[in-house]
């Protein structure tokens, strides 16, 4: 008995539904973008009004780090808010000071001596060689603000290719916020996908991961960006 060769049954979708369920997925695909890039820039800019914030009102200095002897609680290209050190500074207080060789250091108290401090980065085993001076002393940390700091580490230490690609992804946020999103012709009834509402949480600051990194107030200084090893 020979076979018999039987045809599949062709596509009956009508092309208006195709064209309609292609641009819903589109429709979906642009508001998740949205929502991503609404989520990066909100954070952003609550950082950023963080930093903004603690130098104009406390007077506090942004200090971005450069090494990693004081992870896994502060990493390079954190920022860390330091005040002017009233008194003197206690055991378990991270100071930021200069130094003869490497310019600005950034570690915590261990010790408090009559002549200044022992310090020590607390991923290092032992403490640092030198005891810190109270004329030495730049600053105490007030306010730690993770990855704020991290475009400008890229750029001094000439990490261009992070750089430009932080670049590229908060100008392509911006596009993507900015854009006019005309209706698209779903139907002859059809109404436009509204832009999608974000959660609450994204816009309220104490969903950021800033955290204090002192309990003591101190007094303000000037408004410039410095950078410390740690």
């Amino acid at each position: 008995m020979s076979g018999v060769e039987v045809d599949a049954a062709p596509d009956r979708t009508p092309p208006a539904a195709a064209l309609r369920a292609l641009l819903a997925r589109g429709v979906a695909a642009r508001g998740a973008a949205e929502a991503l890039a609404w989520l990066y820039l909100y954070s952003v800019v609550w950082l950023v009004a963080y930093a903004v914030l603690a130098t104009l009102v406390f007077g506090w200095r942004p200090v971005v780090i450069t090494g990693g002897s004081m992870g896994p609680r502060i990493l390079a290209g954190d920022l860390v808010m330091a005040a002017d050190v009233e008194g003197r500074a206690g055991v378990a207080s991270v100071l930021t000071f200069r130094t003869p060789h490497d310019g600005m250091i950034t570690h915590r108290v261990t010790q408090v001596l009559p002549e200044g401090y022992r310090t020590k980065g607390d991923a290092n085993a032992v403490e640092d060689a030198e005891i810190v001076r109270e004329d030495d002393v730049f600053g105490a940390g007030r306010l730690l603000i993770p990855l704020l700091g991290r475009p400008l580490f890229w750029l001094r230490s000439g990490a261009l290719v992070p750089f430009v690609l932080w670049l590229l992804v908060s100008v392509a946020a911006v596009l993507v916020v900015s854009r006019r999103r005309d209706p698209e012709p779903l139907g002859p009834t059809a109404r436009p996908a509204p832009r999608p509402d974000l959660p609450a949480a994204l816009v309220l600051p104490s969903s950021l991961p800033v955290q204090d990194v002192l309990p003591a107030p101190r007094r303000g200084g000037a408004a410039q960006i410095w950078t410390s090893h740690a």
